[in-house]
């Protein structure tokens, strides 16, 4: 019974990774970005823990099993392969994208 509710928890929240990419997306909002007291829910897909964040601008964040980032409303952003996060604007990783998500979203819908 104790291993079946542990992988039910497990199904709501997302695996190990995801969680912990989870707390390092939203420990960096809050020192980088100074948002405090963040808002936000989660959804489990078949691979991906989908974040919606209750600030005003910011995309749905996706953090696959392995606990890598995406903004799947977002057609582009700066990723170079190899590079280390940078926790700056446009950055150089896909974290740093979703770090800095609202000003992607804005770039976006004003064409640029």
């Amino acid at each position: 019974m104790k291993i079946m509710k542990q992988r039910e928890k497990m199904k709501d929240s997302g695996n190990s990774k995801q969680v912990a990419a989870l707390h390092k997306l939203l420990s960096a909002l809050k020192t980088v970005r100074g948002f405090a007291d963040l808002n936000y829910t989660t959804e489990i897909r078949p691979v991906k823990l989908l974040v919606m964040l209750d600030l005003p601008d910011f995309p749905v964040i996706s953090i696959g099993r392995a606990g890598g980032f995406d903004m799947p409303d977002i057609r582009s952003y700066e990723q170079i392969k190899g590079a280390s996060d940078s926790f700056t604007c446009p950055g150089q990783t896909a974290f740093d994208a979703c770090l800095f998500g609202d000003k992607h979203v804005l770039r976006q819908g004003s064409g640029a």
